[in-house]
């Protein structure tokens, strides 16, 4: 189950459509196997303590938590706009 943050749904509207089927092409990975190598999933330092990222394409990553079987969909973005 998913719960979509609105920062989260403010960050995709601005994603080229390319980036946006790349999403949902990792997402169907990220169903089956949240740590497939392809996502190179790893957890994050402060100030994203407690949360995790997967790589959508090759600068875009997606920030997410599971909390009580849900996962939380935050941000997505850059790199760059993401952690700096």
């Amino acid at each position: 189950m998913f719960f979509i943050k609105k920062s989260f749904k403010k960050n995709f509207k601005k994603l080229p459509q390319s980036v946006k089927e790349s999403f949902q092409k990792r997402m169907m990975i990220f169903l089956r196997d949240e740590y497939d190598p392809l996502l190179r999933t790893h957890k994050l330092n402060p100030p994203w303590v407690g949360y995790k990222s997967i790589d959508i394409t090759g600068d875009v990553r997606l920030i997410y938590k599971i909390e009580g079987g849900v996962c939380k969909l935050y941000r997505i973005g850059t790199h760059a706009e993401l952690y700096e």
